[in-house]
């Protein structure tokens, strides 16, 4: 009689320890799916985006208080038009700094990149109209419309990205500023390396 209820006592054991085993893997199963979902739906959201130590330390609030891209993907995002633009194919790169302009109103940066074969670049996204565009700079819209760029004509232009193109594919060409009238107002320019290379400025809505 003892050894029969020994007998199912082992047994009734057995069969909690596969059942516990069972919902274990039940669970750990759970767990993995979820985790595997997870990742999916930040791959789907981020894509094959690539960000670095750096880029995520990069203050993406202006002195106004205005944030210049809602994160550092939409930024990238934004960049990446205007590298495959300038190269003429899309290339990874990384963000290296962000320079904020001093304007009267609404916002400016200058935003400096370089390329996974280290090529560098860089371009200005502002929403600001008070600047000018250094004497003699040439300077286009998208549809080839060369715009005067004498000192004193100001250019209205809200939400405008800046960019530099070389006349030369041996010169680099990156956006820079001024700060004129004390401080007052900002004027645009592009700057050649090296300096004897001519520069072409677009800006793009």
């Amino acid at each position: 009689m003892y050894f029969k209820k020994n007998i199912i006592m082992t047994n009734i054991l057995k069969e909690l320890k596969s059942s516990v085993f069972s919902l274990g893997i039940i669970f750990i199963g759970m767990i993995s799916a979820g985790i595997f979902m997870q990742s999916c739906s930040q791959d789907d959201d981020l894509g094959n985006t690539k960000i670095s130590e750096n880029e995520q330390s990069l203050n993406l609030t202006a002195p106004n208080g205005e944030k210049i891209a809602e994160n550092i993907y939409r930024l990238k995002e934004i960049v990446s038009v205007s590298v495959a633009e300038k190269f003429g194919i899309d290339k990874e790169f990384c963000i290296t700094s962000l320079k904020y302009i001093p304007v009267q109103e609404g916002y400016s940066v200058l935003i400096k990149y370089e390329t996974s074969d280290n090529l560098v670049g860089g371009l200005i996204r502002t929403n600001s109209h008070s600047f000018t565009v250094a004497p003699g700079m040439k300077v286009w819209m998208p549809n080839r419309v060369r715009l005067k760029s004498e000192k004193e004509n100001s250019a209205k232009w809200n939400g405008k990205t800046i960019t530099c193109t070389a006349d030369d594919d041996d010169c680099t060409c990156m956006p820079s500023f001024t700060t004129t009238s004390g401080s007052s107002g900002v004027s645009y320019t592009c700057e050649a390396t090296p300096d004897t290379c001519e520069c072409s400025m677009t800006v793009s809505y």
